[in-house]
């Protein structure tokens, strides 16, 4: 028996379990996920895994240049969205590194895959660097369950791809339901894991007056590499990855 096995057997004698719909918040992936899934049918459960912050982060070395927190650091900035996006799509494809948040993530999903779990991924990233993601979760070792399509009927493109669901500037409770109407899957129990609180919540209000279970794992991992995040430091790289003409055109405040 392997040592990630040992460890899920043991937090069969620490579980606590939650009331229906509850969000739990946990550090160890592996020990908010086998909660979650206590007692539960595995056959009968869909787990959504976030992306950003739950499964990959931006490798120490950016000091998190290119990232979620510099992301929403550049909008709080003063800076719109559609002059941040294109910046944030080449530092992806082109320039910055990532890192698994837990090494012992992929080894957990295929654990719950092999004994029957649907696992998708559920980001807010853009279909626009859907295909870079995918082969950066591959390289680490990151698949999910089988998932191909676009979904329609929602304010902003939305595509499921390798598994994984690009949700862009939707509302993720809207994409779940939808997703769960057009492939006409029918799961009691719904588990998804996020560090952002307010993406469960979305999804917990998006399954309301439906007979779904909801557990919702609010990942707290980075919280203290999130917390210690200096946009000016980070934007520093920035600014020595660029040429002065570049930077001017870029009509940003950095």
């Amino acid at each position: 028996m392997n040592v990630f096995r040992i460890i899920i057997f043991s937090f069969l004698f620490i579980l606590n379990l939650n009331p229906a719909g509850a969000i739990i918040e946990r550090a160890d992936f592996a020990q908010g996920v086998y909660e979650a899934f206590h007692g539960s049918r595995y056959d009968e459960t869909i787990l959504f895994v976030d992306l950003d912050e739950t499964i990959i982060t931006v490798a120490n070395k950016y000091q998190q240049l290119g990232g979620d927190a510099w992301f929403s650091g550049m909008l709080s900035a003063g800076n719109p969205v559609e002059k941040v996006l294109p910046l944030y799509f080449w530092l992806q494809n082109y320039h910055i590194q990532m890192r698994l948040v837990d090494t012992r993530s992929p080894e957990v999903i295929k654990f719950f895959m092999d004994r029957g779990v649907r696992i998708y991924g559920l980001t807010s990233r853009s279909t626009t660097i859907a295909e870079k993601t995918v082969k950066t979760l591959n390289r680490f070792g990151v698949k999910f369950s089988p998932l191909n399509m676009y979904l329609g009927d929602l304010p902003h493109p939305c595509l499921g791809y390798s598994g994984v669901l690009f949700c862009d500037r939707n509302n993720k409770g809207d994409v779940v339901k939808n997703l769960l109407k057009t492939s006409g899957l029918h799961p009691k129990k719904v588990v998804f894991i996020d560090d952002k609180e307010k993406y469960l919540q979305q999804v917990l209000e998006g399954l309301e007056g439906t007979a779904i279970d909801f557990r919702g794992i609010r990942y707290s991992a980075t919280d203290i590499d999130i917390s210690s995040f200096d946009l000016r430091r980070a934007n520093g790289l920035l600014v020595d990855m660029l040429s002065m003409d570049e930077l001017l055109q870029l009509d940003i405040c950095i």
